[in-house]
């Protein structure tokens, strides 16, 4: 069985945690991205800034600001670069519901935010996975509204012409045990060997098993399941990868 919204599932935002983010910031304008400050989260541990495109989806860009974060994402200071996924649900509660008739454990929604530079406050609710294991996505749904939180007009627009994200490698360490799980969240996927490929509006979720013995593969049994790379539409195709940054 598959979540009954499954069919308006989009992709939100991919997230990419650096170790100083006015660097991170330059990097990203030097492959010729606009760069949208964003602002300090509500718990004050961590801030970010965007990249905002017309599909909607955005890249975040996140630093820490405290020496030991007691945060989420900590246990990822050692890997540098994209580390999660997340995915627009709303009504949030009722497809966590959902998710949990059909055995997809995720957390109770919880409230977060952050405010802008210029004094806008944002909030939204996340739930997150419960298993951290097969590579899952969170899922957002926003509060206030969601234009407010996400760049657009002058700030979606790049000098590399890039329109959006149009493709998410995840890897997974075991196939057949992740494939169930993304299959009651993403629908029915297309089958290919050691990989399968969900079609959804806009973007494309590739959830990938590496060959043993591949970077990619040596990457996830240090790191843990979870994305590898993204692919941005744009005139030259352009990817950034977990670990090794723009190709």
């Amino acid at each position: 069985m598959t979540l009954r919204s499954n069919m308006s599932m989009r992709l939100d935002h991919v997230v990419v945690l650096v170790a100083d983010l006015e660097s991170a910031e330059n990097e990203w304008a030097a492959h010729g991205f606009t760069v949208t400050p964003g602002g300090i989260h509500a718990d004050g541990q961590t801030h970010n800034a965007l990249i905002g495109f017309a599909d909607g989806s955005y890249v975040e860009l996140i630093a820490f600001r405290v020496p030991n974060p007691s945060h989420r994402w900590a246990r990822y200071r050692n890997f540098w670069g994209l580390i999660d996924i997340c995915f627009c649900a709303s009504p949030l509660l009722h497809t966590v519901q959902q998710l949990r008739a059909l055995g997809v454990a995720f957390t109770e929604p919880t409230e977060g935010g952050r405010m802008r530079p210029d004094g806008v406050v944002l909030r939204w609710r996340a739930s997150f996975p419960e298993r951290g294991d097969l590579g899952l996505p969170f899922l957002i749904e926003d509060l206030t509204p969601r234009e407010l939180r996400v760049p657009h007009g002058n700030g979606a627009l790049h000098a590399n012409a890039a329109r959006g994200i149009a493709q998410v490698r995840i890897g997974v360490l075991d196939l057949h045990a992740a494939q169930p799980a993304f299959d009651v969240l993403l629908g029915k996927p297309e089958e290919l060997p050691n990989a399968r490929v969900y079609h959804l509006a806009g973007c494309s979720v590739w959830l990938h098993q590496p060959s043993a013995g591949s970077p990619d593969a040596d990457w996830l049994a240090r790191r843990g399941a979870g994305p590898l790379a993204i692919t941005f539409a744009a005139p030259t195709p352009l990817v950034f990868a977990a670990g090794s940054g723009f190709k």
